[in-house]
């Protein structure tokens, strides 16, 4: 198991594990096979088709089968969720509400903000409902709740003595038995307060908000929301379950927990979507294995713009009956993109799939049909079959549309995340593409709940798990420019490492918003051995803005010819951290930088070089992270194309919300954990 260690505990082997591993959002154990990169891409069916990369498409571990667990994110300007009022969701005697939270900042002002809500709109009046988690500008959190029979509030402000963390996982649990009701904070009691009568059922129920037309907003995650009306589940100070929760007895709702918006209690509630709410690869929770190819999969990363993949062999979708099937990720509102597709005109028997007039598209030839909403920034299950004469469209396992015709898929080349090089073949697919599998009969659609594997009927099975250099978080796809790749000339652990050797080659992660850095602590460290000296402004890594130009991003990591290692603050201001040690070339040593409260602290080899003290948020990093290389002319707002990194890098990674050293320490003597 890569990464990882075994230990003897009681005679057992046990994997041993990073206790911080939840907070990890990017992990390169920069393990694998000698000069491989992310460019290259297989058919996994007995066909071995040969497949073609296009622009700039690349594969990384991001899938719908992430092993670290699923949250949703909220960027406090209008995005929430929302589920309608429902018996199930009227307290009458006993309950609890409970989830995870992770929020990024304080309301302004005498303002809250408001975890969980039961109300259909504003602040007062016949629309009160309840209950309601909120927290002050003080962070400190509050309970109101209502009278079912007034739908007035009978809680009103109380202080239950208990403030929110900023920047960290925490479980809140609001829990009624008899008539006592308390909060609590992983798992310790606050102040209790009493309420005998039924609590207020008016409105809807709003995750994030403070009602249904979205005040008081959080930004923030949320993993792991539950309501469980007729049980107390905790009746006395507890520890917070370590595994994702499940649909117990009484469970009404149980979401903010799977790869797209899903209620998955028995209720099978919808769920609404406010503003641009995404799914991310981001929980409270450790995994309890490694990243596996087989377990848990990847993703191709499709820029919108030139990329797409295309086989060698014509006739991938066969003549007659077919099963096309693919998960996706699709990360900005597009009106017409193609997923995938076969043929050269829409007429001739073209079979294409993807999004047509923004509403989800299937088509042979004249025959298609065009239903369903697309969904921004969350997975996506879309299946199509035919069986000779009836085309069918599934959306995460439900039939959205049929059409009728005879017509047999058109012989040409299989393309993924473009229409076809004769009309419409702009139609680039802006995100991810999961599994995409094609199939020589008509399937049973439901939703996966693993991976496919390629059967006596798979004619074509595109993965993507071969990226040399991989997030063994499972979080970032990355893409490999110029001739960034696996080595195994030098290794600080493992045998291999990533090499860069300073004329263009660079890694690019994908953006994702986890990597952002915020304003809380975080941690960035790697093992590194160059091999040249670095000139000025040379940098291990950076983020930047990529849409602006100038100093407008969170430049960290970079060393000149007098030896300063610097960072920008993504506010436009430069701080500096002066190092006094020289560059030695052709030994690996161990960088960290640190920021703990407001202090950002560089290590070498574990010991000091500087600090320096900022608090800014640092967001701009959730639009991707460069490694190897300061900026780009073309690509981040311009740049030197001679700010490359000479060298080897090895165990790279990126610690969001811990501040893994706060003093001097010994260096790690092993490989990262990658669970």
């Amino acid at each position: 198991m890569s990464g990882s260690q075994l230990l003897l505990l009681g005679g057992t082997p046990q994997v041993a594990s990073d206790p911080n591993f939840e907070y990890t959002t990017l992990l390169l154990p920069g393990n694998g096979t000698n000069g491989a990169q992310n460019n290259t891409f297989l058919d996994s069916s007995t066909n071995n088709f040969t497949i073609t990369r296009n622009g700039n498409t690349t594969q990384g571990t991001f899938s719908p089968f992430s092993q670290t667990g699923w949250g949703n994110y909220f960027d406090g300007t209008g995005d929430y969720l929302t589920v309608a009022n429902n018996v199930a969701l009227q307290m009458s005697g006993d309950f609890t509400w409970e989830a995870w939270v992770y929020p990024l900042s304080l309301p302004g002002g005498a303002n809250f903000k408001t975890f969980w809500a039961q109300r259909a709109s504003g602040t007062t009046g016949s629309t009160i409902g309840g209950p309601l988690v909120v927290f002050d500008s003080a962070g400190s959190l509050l309970l109101f709740i209502a009278n079912a029979a007034s739908n007035a509030w009978s809680v009103s402000g109380f202080d239950t003595g208990l403030d929110v963390s900023l920047n960290q996982w925490q479980h809140i649990a609001l829990v009624k038995s008899g008539t006592t009701v308390t909060l609590y904070k992983n798992g310790t009691g606050g102040t209790s307060t009493t309420h005998s009568t039924a609590v207020g059922t008016s409105g809807s129920l709003s995750i994030m908000a403070g009602a249904a037309d979205g005040a008081q907003v959080v930004d923030g995650y949320m993993s792991n929301f539950r309501v469980v009306k007729g049980t107390a589940v905790y009746t006395s100070n507890f520890t917070p379950s370590t595994t994702p929760l499940t649909a117990i007895t009484n469970t009404s709702l149980l979401t903010c927990q799977s790869n797209r918006f899903i209620d998955n209690s028995t209720n099978a509630f919808a769920i609404t979507r406010n503003g641009d709410v995404s799914v991310q690869a981001f929980s409270p929770f450790n995994p309890t294995a490694a990243w596996s190819a087989s377990t848990n999969g990847g993703s191709g990363y499709f820029d919108g713009s030139g990329d797409y993949l295309n086989t060698s062999s014509t006739q991938v979708i066969p003549s007659g009956s077919f099963t096309v099937e693919a998960w996706v990720y699709l990360t900005t509102t597009s009106s017409a993109v193609t997923v995938v597709a076969q043929g050269t005109s829409g007429t001739a028997g073209r079979f294409s799939l993807g999004i047509e007039s923004s509403l989800w598209w299937a088509q042979i030839g004249s025959a298609n049909i065009n239903a369903g909403t697309p969904v921004t920034n969350t997975w996506t299950h879309l299946a199509v079959t035919f069986n000779g004469s009836t085309l069918t469209l599934y959306v995460n396992g439900v039939s959205v549309g049929t059409a009728s015709t005879s017509t047999n898929a058109q012989n040409t080349t299989l393309r993924i995340g473009s229409l076809g090089p004769v009309d419409w073949s702009t139609y680039y697919w802006p995100g991810y593409i999961g599994q995409v599998r094609v199939s020589n009969t008509v399937r049973s659609i439901s939703v996966p709940t693993a991976l496919y594997t390629a059967d006596a009927n798979t004619t074509f099975l595109a993965d993507y798990t071969n990226a040399g250099i991989y997030d063994a978080t499972s979080k970032n796809d990355l893409e490999t420019v110029g001739n960034a790749q696996i080595s195994t000339a030098q290794s600080k652990f493992g045998g291999s490492s990533m090499y860069f050797d300073g004329t263009g080659d660079y890694l690019l992660s994908v953006p994702r918003q986890p990597l952002a850095l915020g304003s809380g602590d975080w941690t960035v460290e790697a093992w590194v051995y160059l091999t040249a000296a670095p000139v000025e402004f040379t940098a291990l890594f950076c983020s930047w803005n990529y849409y602006t130009s100038g100093y407008n991003g969170n430049f960290i990591g970079r060393v000149s010819t007098s030896n300063l290692w610097t960072s920008f603050n993504g506010q436009g201001d430069q701080i500096a951290i002066n190092g006094t040690y020289s560059w030695t070339q052709n030994t690996w040593f161990h960088m960290a930088w640190v920021r703990f409260g407001s202090t950002i602290t560089v290590y070498r080899d574990g010991v000091s070089i500087g600090s320096t003290t900022d608090s800014k948020n640092l967001s701009d990093s959730e639009n991707g992270l460069l490694i190897g290389v300061n900026r780009t002319n073309g690509t981040i707002g311009g740049g030197s194309p001679t700010q490359y990194i000479t060298g080897y890098v090895d165990d790279f990674r990126v610690t969001r919300g811990i501040a893994r050293y706060t003093s001097n320490f010994t260096p790690p003597t092993t490989a990262f954990l990658t669970l």
